[in-house]
């Protein structure tokens, strides 16, 4: 049809391509902005491959969008959904140093530009920032080992209370177990039936262990080095990656990078700032009831009740589990009522203040990405749960397509 007319009309432009709209465009209807006629001078080039549709026009200017690409069926976002899904479950060795590398980087990235402006150059300036870094984490870990230590070898003083706890808890189990047998006996066993057990030899478990504790020294160390290298090179990663942006949406990815930068400091920082005030609380607490290695206890019930929605639990079993050879029913209670109102009290009130202004997720989505991220990742998946999520919805902020998927994420 638009050839016949072309013969007949000559000033007839036929089919014209119509560049893809922007935020700031009218909406459908008003065809002002349609490019002009063909051989116009006027005219600017589209190409197909971005253009979003096609106008059928005739001798009276109207014109009729036709769409050049329609948008994807819901297979296709399931089949991306489930591999996605595979990559990250599969690529958890590489993954999970990579993403802790960048948020490590994000939250180290302040410091190294406050030494570059005491005219310190960049790679220095990493280099000190992780030589800290390392150090102080190399002390934390040698001051763990000695506590640790220290209550392996005043664990025989408790050894016979331990035994009694454990011999009463054994003799419970004796009555229940009488009980069941006198209500619902066992079945008679085959007297010919052989019972195989199998054993595993002391050295495999020992080369388990050591196995698994070199993989997490290896993944630390990968972190390490990502984050030194990401801290020298960020720049020229920030600027190459708002580069891959068209021109016109390199500022709302460069807003987005500033936001999710943000948003990790502030996560991280915040935890931190909310686990030592636990940890103050709690240790005070333990030493005034006498719990044993009250300091170390503490500090790891407060950063154990940071945990979502497994914080009490965890939080109070070191304190527990330490006392087990001098508990008392009212240790037992202080304990738990500590280890309960202050989780309730940070968590609710000192938590938000802190750190919930930069978050700005539902529950619902807290709870999802909490079980989706456990699973893939396990316990590191918990951890980094949270700040993913809050990533994710910076993005879809920052993208027009995406914005009611962050509207759904958000808070309200």
């Amino acid at each position: 049809m638009a050839d016949d007319r072309r013969k007949t009309n000559p000033e007839n432009p036929g089919l014209k391509v119509v560049p893809r709209r922007r935020a700031g465009d009218k909406p459908g209807g008003d065809y002002r902005n349609l490019p002009p006629a063909l051989g116009s001078s006027r005219a600017k080039p589209v190409s197909p491959a971005d253009a979003e549709a096609v106008a059928i026009v005739n001798g009276d200017g109207e014109a009729i969008l036709l769409p050049l690409n329609p948008t994807s069926n819901m297979a296709q976002k399931i089949i991306a959904i489930a591999a996605g899904a595979a990559v990250c479950y599969f690529g958890k060795p590489i993954l999970v140093p990579v993403v802790c590398a960048f948020l490590l980087g994000f939250m180290l990235d302040p410091v190294v530009r406050g030494l570059e402006r005491l005219k310190l150059p960049r790679a220095a300036a990493a280099f000190l920032v992780m030589l800290v870094l390392t150090a102080g984490l190399w002390g934390v870990t040698y001051f763990s080992y000695v506590r640790v230590a220290g209550f392996v070898r005043d664990l025989p003083h408790y050894s016979q209370k331990i035994k009694d706890a454990v011999g009463k808890v054994r003799e419970q189990s004796q009555k229940l177990e009488k009980a069941k047998q006198a209500v619902a006996p066992d079945q008679p066993e085959d007297k010919n039936a052989v019972k195989v057990q199998s054993v595993t030899p002391g050295w495999e478990s020992a080369s388990a262990a050591a196995g698994s504790l070199s993989e997490a020294f290896l993944e630390f160390t990968f972190v390490l080095v990502l984050t030194f290298f990401g801290l020298t090179w960020s720049e020229h990663l920030r600027r190459s990656l708002v580069k891959m942006f068209k021109p016109d949406d390199q500022r709302a990815a460069n807003r987005a990078l500033g936001r999710i930068s943000g948003m990790v400091r502030g996560f991280i920082v915040g935890n931190l700032i909310v686990g030592l005030v636990m940890a103050a609380v709690n240790s005070a607490v333990f030493w005034k009831i006498g719990v044993p290695n009250w300091l170390m206890v503490g500090i790891l019930s407060g950063f154990l009740s940071l945990v979502p929605y497994m914080g009490v639990p965890l939080a109070a079993l070191p304190p527990l589990a330490v006392s087990l050879g001098s508990i008392s029913v009212t240790r037992i209670a202080i304990i738990l009522a500590t280890v309960f109102l202050v989780h309730i009290l940070c968590m609710n009130f000192l938590f938000p203040k802190v750190v919930g202004g930069k978050m700005k997720l539902n529950p619902l989505v807290v709870t999802a990405s909490l079980l989706v991220w456990g699973f893939l990742w396990g316990p590191v998946g918990l951890i980094l749960a949270v700040p993913i999520a809050a990533a994710f919805k910076i993005v879809c902020d920052h993208v027009d397509t995406w914005r009611p998927m962050g509207e759904l994420m958000g808070d309200g």
